[in-house]
C-alpha cells in the first residue's frame, strides 16, 4: 500500500512539475530586422542611464538603453517569461532602470543585461546586437 502511495505521489509531482516549467522552456520568437538610428532624431538623444522605446522593431518592441558615452544595449520589450502573451515591459513606477511585467509581475534590470530582478520569470530580456556608429548612428539587429 505504502509503495502505491509513493508511486502516485511521484506521478501526480512530476506532472506538477513538467506543467509549471512548460511555459518557462519555450524559446523567444526570432524576429529578423536590421535597422539604424540616428541617435539625435530617432532615438531623441536618449542620454546616459536612460532608455527609449522603439514599438515597431523587433518581437515586441526594442528598449535601446544608452549604459556609457559609446555603448548601447538593446532588449526586446515582450516579457521573456511566456513571450507568446506578448506582455510589453513597462516603467516601474519606483525605480528608473526596473522594468515590470504588467501580466507576470516580473521585474528586470535594464542596467544589468536586462537580468531578472524579482519573478516568476529566470530569464534575462531577450538582447539584441548593437553597434555605434560614430559619431550619431546605431544598428540593431538580429
Amino acid at each position: 500500500m505504502l509503495t502505491k502511495l509513493i508511486k502516485i505521489f511521484v506521478f501526480v509531482s512530476s506532472l506538477f512539475i513538467f506543467q509549471s516549467c512548460e511555459k518557462e522552456g519555450e524559446p523567444f520568437p526570432h524576429v529578423s530586422f536590421d535597422v539604424t538610428f540616428n541617435i539625435s532624431t530617432q532615438l531623441n538623444n536618449v542620454a546616459v542611464g536612460e532608455y527609449v522605446f522603439k514599438d515597431q522593431y523587433a518581437y515586441g518592441g526594442l528598449i535601446i538603453y544608452h549604459k556609457t558615452s559609446s555603448e548601447y544595449l538593446a532588449f526586446d520589450r515582450a516579457c521573456p517569461h511566456k513571450p507568446r502573451d506578448r506582455c510589453l515591459l513597462d516603467p516601474d513606477d519606483d525605480f528608473e532602470t526596473i522594468l515590470t511585467c504588467p501580466c507576470c509581475g516580473s521585474q528586470f534590470l535594464i542596467t544589468d543585461d536586462g537580468a531578472v530582478f524579482n519573478g516568476p520569470s529566470v530569464r534575462p530580456l531577450y538582447q539584441y546586437e548593437t553597434y555605434y556608429i560614430p559619431p550619431n548612428q546605431l544598428r540593431v539587429r538580429n
